[in-house]
């Protein structure tokens, strides 16, 4: 992170090296545009952090799609839960725009109101992935075995892998506009070095000869469009098609599995044994990790290659009560997995159960349940796919 932070302020002052450096019509308009594109390349720079932890976690999901194999089932459940970690890491730095260098660009004929909120902006693209990513590593945990929900689930990801594709075209919009409202190719030059180093994927996006801020606008107001429709016209549809099925699944009146066939399941090539999720499981309680020599490593981060599978689950829950704890540690003993140890004393408890390569701790204390699987773990799967 400070490797990353001392390139920026490198290439920043690149920025203003190029544009103060220019024959001033005003000192305060070259100064409030080198605060504008110093702020603005922050601001793309956090953004496309955003969205690539996310395309990083959906070409893993690609990736198990094509192979349906439990070694990319594994990576993709990792890659969501490192995504989404990362994801909300990334935090704003301050601007460095004032109001008179608003009102210096105002009259420059540079409007630049849009980077005001660009905090508030950034909070909620946050937000917003993470919820997405959240929801997809849910559904790689209990919705990847029935075809049919599988399938939605497949058109929900293409429909947000081309909303990311919007998104960084109204990143690299909003640059091309801002270039072309200051119509100086000196002063913007450091500013194009900076988003190429920087924002790589953004930079991928931007035309070498760009057009007019008022051809660019109307780009840009095309592509929100687009968005627009993706998120409330085509993904509504599919997320529709989605929970009509979960309902029917969940309805206590219809035995709706009575109806399907196998061949309406997907099989992992290659999964371990299975034991079902406790009751108490919530999607993001859930953290994947890898150890050697029964000493955890440095979890890989958003964006690297992820060589091997994690071979080490934690689970941790709070408002969780001793006997929900009990109960499903007694019901692992009953599904055929050996308990080889038990204790419960001044209000805590704990089990270690054992199965083949896998090793399986439950602890409860102070209304918090924990259970860490390690080795090669079992596969969690919900109730019904029992």
């Amino acid at each position: 992170m400070k490797k990353n932070l001392s390139l920026i302020a490198l290439l920043l002052a690149m920025i203003m090296l190029f544009t103060c450096s220019c024959k001033k019509k005003t000192v305060n308009l070259d100064e409030a545009e080198a605060h504008l594109l110093e702020d603005l390349t922050l601001y793309i720079y956090c953004c496309e952090k955003v969205y690539a932890n996310a395309q990083w976690a959906f070409d893993y999901v690609k990736q198990y799609d094509n192979d349906k194999s439990w070694d990319s089932l594994q990576k993709a459940r990792a890659a969501f839960y490192i995504a989404g970690t990362s994801v909300m890491s990334e935090e704003p730095i301050a601007t460095s725009l004032t109001e008179e260098n608003y009102i210096v660009l105002m009259d420059a004929g540079i409007d630049a109101s849009f980077m005001e909120n660009n905090d508030l902006v950034l909070q909620s693209e946050q937000s917003q992935w993470n919820q997405s990513l959240n929801v997809y590593g849910s559904i790689l945990m209990n919705g990847i075995f029935f075809s049919d929900y599988w399938d939605t689930t497949k058109q929900c990801l293409d429909i947000y892998s081309e909303l990311l594709d919007c998104s960084f075209k109204q990143l690299a919009g909003t640059a091309e506009w801002t270039i072309a409202s200051i119509g100086n190719a000196s002063k913007t030059e450091g500013f194009r070095k900076s988003l190429a180093e920087l924002c790589p994927v953004t930079y991928s996006y931007m035309s070498e000869e760009i057009g007019t801020p008022e051809e660019i606008e109307a780009e840009k107001t095309e592509n929100l469009n687009r968005m627009e429709m993706l998120l409330t016209v085509d993904y509504e549809k599919a997320l529709a098609a989605g929970t009509d099925l979960l309902n029917k699944m969940k309805d206590e009146n219809v035995d709706f599995f009575s109806t399907v066939e196998a061949s309406d399941f997907i099989y992992v090539s290659d999964m371990p044994d299975f034991i079902p999720l406790p009751e108490w499981y919530i999607y993001d309680s859930v953290s994947y990790h890898w150890e050697e020599d029964d000493k955890l490593l440095d979890s890989p981060l958003s964006g690297d290659t992820l060589e091997k599978a994690p071979n080490c689950i934690f689970i941790t829950v709070e408002n969780v009560t001793a006997e929900s704890v009990k109960e499903y540690n007694d019901f692992l003993i009953r599904y055929g997995i050996p308990c080889v140890g038990e204790s419960d004393e001044n209000g805590k408890y704990f089990s270690l159960l054992s199965a083949d390569e896998c090793s399986i701790s439950l602890s409860w204390e102070n209304g918090t349940a924990s259970m860490r699987m390690d080795g090669d773990p079992m596969s969690l799967v919900p109730l019904w796919f029992l």
